[in-house]
């Protein structure tokens, strides 16, 4: 798999990259979601994807300097609105809250700190995209974005299915 990591801590970043090569995986770095957004467009054609610079799966830090994971996102789900995203964050809630609320989907969330196994796992895990799929079908009655506390509850115990409760 082609893997495009957004994340601004350097050792952390290294480690993701280790973990997923030693698994055949081709892995792009970068450390903020601006360079992420170049990196994902390719300089050489910033107009959209090319063979190139598709990306199976892109893993984004949520909070980051220059561009936050959830603004790197939207602008990469404009260009390719089927892209698969993971957020890595320490704070679950609010990122699923905001994915849902600014880029109306559910995204996958990783709660850090999670071992490298469980990373490896989640990202070989074509299930847990396609389980995501079918989530974002039930969301259409979520239309103005605003989910009451009942139905944050439903989003979160139907990602912790899709996930198997490994992530969160």
């Amino acid at each position: 798999m082609r893997i495009l990591i957004a994340e601004d801590n350097e050792e952390t970043l290294q480690a993701y990259k280790d973990a997923l090569e030693a698994r055949e995986h081709t892995v792009t770095l970068s450390f903020d979601g601006q360079d992420c957004l170049t990196k994902y467009t390719g300089e050489t054609n910033p107009a959209g994807l090319n063979e190139s610079t598709s990306f199976d799966v892109v893993i984004l830090d949520y909070k980051m300097p220059r561009m936050d994971g959830l603004e790197a996102a939207k602008k990469i789900l404009q260009i390719n609105p089927q892209q698969r995203i993971i957020f890595a964050s320490g704070f679950v809630d609010e990122t699923v809250e905001q994915s849902v609320r600014r880029l109306r989907r559910i995204i996958e969330v990783m709660r850090k700190p999670f071992s490298l196994n469980a990373l490896v796992d989640t990202v070989e895990d074509a299930q847990v995209y396609e389980g995501l799929k079918t989530l974002m079908i039930n969301l259409r009655y979520l239309k103005d974005g605003y989910p009451n506390e009942e139905q944050m509850k439903e989003i979160f115990d139907g990602l912790r299915k899709i996930q198997k409760n490994r992530t969160y």
